[in-house]
């Protein structure tokens, strides 16, 4: 009987480490966007609470998932805001990220480029729709 309780006890074992890694909340964990993204490693996912966001978010290379509470909903969106300040480009991949890295439900605002959107080193790839901005 104990032999059968063993393989079952490793896979509980398993499934208790994954689930507990991976999510950081903004700002519940941590109050900045980047401070989460420092923190973070690979494969993470961060959820920002609506709010703004006054701040430049890098992603470091790293392969996390950065999104808003609830990206389908137009209202949480347009209250999640990443507002760069003027003050450089308001996100930056660094080209070594791939498609497990993305950005989802957020308005970003306030770009050094006087209001041009710019989407610098992404590839984008295999989407049905490609980039909506």
């Amino acid at each position: 009987m104990s032999t059968r309780r063993l393989p079952v006890l490793c896979i509980l074992s398993f499934g208790i480490t994954s689930a507990n890694v991976g999510t950081i909340f903004v700002p519940a964990d941590y109050a900045t966007i980047q401070e989460a993204i420092v923190a973070a490693v690979q494969l993470d996912t961060i959820v920002v609470s609506p709010g703004t966001y006054t701040e430049n978010i890098h992603y470091l290379g790293k392969l996390i998932t950065i999104t808003s509470v609830n990206p389908e909903d137009p209202e949480i969106v347009a209250s999640t805001i990443i507002d760069g300040g003027g003050t450089g480009v308001t996100v930056t991949f660094s080209g070594i990220e791939d498609f497990r890295a993305g950005l989802t439900g957020f308005t970003v605002i306030n770009s050094e480029l006087d209001g041009v959107s710019v989407i610098r080193m992404l590839r984008i790839a295999g989407n049905l729709s490609g980039v909506k901005m």
